[in-house]
């Protein structure tokens, strides 16, 4: 973080900020180019790119749909999160700044039957 802040600009740090959390893959990007420049941004963002989880549900948002309008495969982790009913439409508010009905403070899913837990 002291690198980030020592060696950009205020202006260019918060667009770095702003690409981040409004990244969508491009028509001529492929799954791998895209992945390699999220990694970029959420290294330049450190903390402030969220924990893993976080940052997997930006990533996976951000991917294009396929021409048949799903998005690509989500990993085991990700399949298992939806089948416990914690599914999260990333196109809602929540991008833009509003709450996460799924997000607790201590980013913790508890739950009696729930078989995951994200609490790092």
């Amino acid at each position: 973080k002291l690198f980030f802040l020592q060696f950009f600009p205020r202006a260019e740090q918060e667009r770095l900020k702003r690409e981040y959390h409004f990244i969508r893959q491009t028509n001529t990007e492929t799954s791998t180019d895209f992945m390699q420049r999220f990694l970029r941004l959420a290294g330049f963002l450190g903390a402030a790119a969220g924990i893993e989880e976080e940052q997997a549900k930006n990533f996976q948002w951000g991917l294009r749909r396929q021409k048949s309008g799903d998005r690509h495969q989500p990993t085991t982790q990700q399949s298992s999160y939806r089948s416990h009913g914690h599914h999260n439409d990333r196109h809602g508010s929540e991008r833009r700044g509003g709450s996460d009905n799924h997000r607790s403070s201590n980013n913790n899913y508890s739950g009696s039957n729930n078989m995951l837990n994200f609490k790092s």
